[in-house]
């Protein structure tokens, strides 16, 4: 992504903008990116996750690796992530990913459920307010 990011966004000095801010959360890329004028991070991942799907088509600019960039098979979805008429999907992804379904050419009704937020750690707090962690990585 940050590869994507850096050919759509701005170039080196993109990169440098990330690094002198000092970069924690994806509301700090963002942030980085509006002061620089740039499309938003979810806009920009999302045509990041479009551009992974149309290589090897012409595409707009925005949907594209400008300097072409050796990428050889688009993605797309794999055996479990198509749909036939008249059956249905249910399927999880995690943030800032991306999942390509293959959908028949038929009409049909698609419903999207998804969380705006997600935890950081997969626990809550015993106080239920606030937690102590230390991120000791023991295992580096």
């Amino acid at each position: 992504f940050l590869e994507f990011a850096r050919q759509q966004a701005g170039g080196d000095d993109l990169i440098n903008a990330f690094m002198a801010k000092g970069i924690d959360t994806p509301a700090d890329l963002d942030a980085v990116l509006r002061a620089r004028g740039q499309r938003g991070l979810e806009e920009l991942f999302a045509d990041f996750a479009a551009a992974n799907a149309f290589i090897g088509s012409s595409a707009e600019a925005r949907y594209s690796y400008p300097s072409g960039l050796a990428f050889r098979t688009p993605a797309g979805p794999t055996d479990q992530d198509r749909v036939t008429v008249g059956n249905t999907l249910a399927s999880s992804t995690h943030e800032y990913a991306a999942r390509y379904v293959e959908l028949p050419r038929a009409a049909m009704t698609i419903h999207f459920d998804g969380a705006r937020q997600a935890k950081l750690l997969p626990t809550d707090p015993h106080s239920g307010k606030a937690m102590w962690w230390s991120d000791r990585a023991d295992g580096l």
